[in-house]
């Protein structure tokens, strides 16, 4: 996959999305996607640190440094949506 950048007013371009379940599976797909449309993509994953590193690194290759952040957070606890939210 490789990045396809547009500038339109419908475009994704540095748009922030916060994609949950991202480590893996469709949430994966998805965050990756919206990498390559120029989104800015927080992932979240309750599971497994080393699946959203894993997903971070590739949409580093895919869109560039500071693309992607990924959160270790489980989404049905509050303070752990806080933590995914603020930082």
């Amino acid at each position: 996959m490789r990045a396809i950048y547009r500038s339109d007013d419908h475009s994704l371009l540095d748009r922030v999305v916060i994609v949950t379940g991202g480590g893996r599976g469709l949430g994966r797909e998805m965050a990756l996607a919206l990498i390559a449309s120029g989104a800015r993509v927080v992932i979240t994953g309750a599971r497994s640190a080393a699946e959203l590193e894993q997903v971070q690194s590739e949409a580093e290759e895919i869109g560039g440094v500071d693309r992607c952040r990924s959160v270790l957070a489980d989404v049905t606890s509050e303070a752990d949506t806080a933590i995914a939210i603020l930082n």
